[in-house]
């Protein structure tokens, strides 16, 4: 999961009730921050005093928080933040241009981009 489905889709973010998912909740948050997004009462994102056990943001709304149960009974994915995605995905296919001539190469791994670039 990433940030993008994050905004998207029906997703919480749930987070370790120890010192490690406090830092976890910050460094989420700031992300969060970074793409614009606020808590319902138009907070900032990092101005987070509450401890939800888990976050969601509503499209174009808000960032909100909870308890599992409560994403879980509307059909919520729940996502622990150790397997969420900070940077956005890159996209599965690369194109190259060999030796400037515009012979088009579409490959699908940066190895390959490197190899089809320099001819190996």
């Amino acid at each position: 999961m990433n940030i993008q489905d994050f905004k998207t889709k029906k997703i919480a973010v749930s987070f370790t009730d120890d010192e490690q998912g406090k830092k976890d909740r910050r460094t989420f948050l700031k992300v969060c921050e970074a793409e614009g997004m606020k808590w319902c009462t138009g907070q900032k994102a990092t101005d987070d005093n509450l401890n939800w056990e888990c976050i969601d943001y509503f499209p174009d709304m808000a960032l909100t928080g909870c308890d599992r149960g409560y994403y879980e009974s509307l059909g919520y994915s729940i996502v622990p933040f150790a397997f969420f995605a900070l940077k956005k995905p890159r996209p599965d296919k690369l194109t190259a241009i060999r030796d400037g001539n515009d012979q088009r190469i579409t490959v699908t791994s940066q190895r390959a981009s490197l190899m089809a670039l320099y001819g190996r």
